[in-house]
């Protein structure tokens, strides 16, 4: 069983904390985008992990004393909020740990008055195994996009790393009580 929570700021402080955080999404992205970049390019590092931490922006799914699965999120403005970076243990695939972690964003997003949820997904042009399993995820959980550019045009310093052409696709998602 598992229990989702914020990661208390202080926890920023914790160099092993951070270190296990850090490892757990750059493992899960390391996976998950396997042949879409010419080398595995560290997804975040301890310097950003411990500043959202240090904000309260963190989400954590905690198996007795260890992390599972975590989350960022923020508000983008007074009626979106986004979350993004979402991980799951390998050992904990398919326990519904990414559903709650996404879930408890939302309801987050909800109490601060927001109207709307964003994420951005990586979308190969020439599908990848991965990202067309996230993109169908995402559609279940009630996200539709609504906005594509070619990530070489968003983010021009991830260009050389690809190894093939992809896009940046931004999805909604109403959210009830609005």
């Amino acid at each position: 069983m598992f229990d989702v929570t914020w990661a208390p700021p202080a926890t920023a402080d914790d160099s092993s904390f951070v270190a296990v955080l850090c490892e757990l999404i750059n493992d899960a992205y390391d996976r998950a985008e396997a042949g879409l970049w010419r080398e595995a390019i560290g997804r975040t590092s301890a310097i950003d992990v411990a500043s959202r931490l240090r904000t309260g922006d963190v989400l954590i799914a905690m198996d007795h004393d260890h992390p599972v699965g975590s989350v960022f999120t923020r508000q983008l403005d007074d009626q979106t909020a986004w979350f993004g970076a979402l991980a799951v243990c390998p050992d904990s695939s398919r326990r519904g740990v990414g559903r709650a972690l996404v879930g408890r964003c939302e309801q987050q997003a909800i109490d601060l008055g927001s109207i709307r949820m964003q994420l951005e997904v990586l979308a190969p042009r020439q599908g990848h195994e991965h990202t067309t399993r996230l993109a169908a995820w995402c559609q279940r959980l009630g996200y539709t996009e609504t906005e594509r550019a070619a990530l070489d045009q968003r983010e021009p310093e991830l260009a050389g790393f690809l190894l093939h052409d992809c896009d940046l696709a931004v999805c909604h998602k109403p959210l009830s009580g609005h």
